[in-house]
């Protein structure tokens, strides 16, 4: 039985590479309550299809690279995905400056 976590990508800027950040809940001893800790991951995405948001699937392989021993297995949720409908260009008006305001 293998390593496996879900998580959330938080970074896809190199190349088949997804960064992955676990959330767990872990047992204080003494207190005997639960706080939650958190863990960056670095998976392997062979097709890319990852995008920030996603909630994925990732497990433990051999070790890709130096930082690299998981891979995506698959995306459990998508994130959306957010587009501006208007164009920024037609926000970019120049406003009046004070020394005009003032004449």
């Amino acid at each position: 039985m293998s390593v496996s976590f879900v998580g959330r990508v938080i970074g896809t800027k190199m190349p088949k590479t997804a960064k992955v950040e676990v959330f767990r809940l872990k047992l204080d001893p003494i207190v005997l309550k639960y706080y939650k800790t958190r863990k960056k991951f670095f998976a392997h995405d062979e097709r890319q299809q990852c995008r920030e948001g996603d909630l994925v699937f990732i497990q433990a392989c051999r070790p890709i690279s130096k930082h690299k021993a998981f891979n995506v297995t698959r995306i459990v949720e998508r994130a959306p995905q957010l587009t501006d409908p208007v164009k920024t260009t037609e926000h970019s008006q120049t406003e009046s400056s004070p020394s005009e305001a003032e004449s």
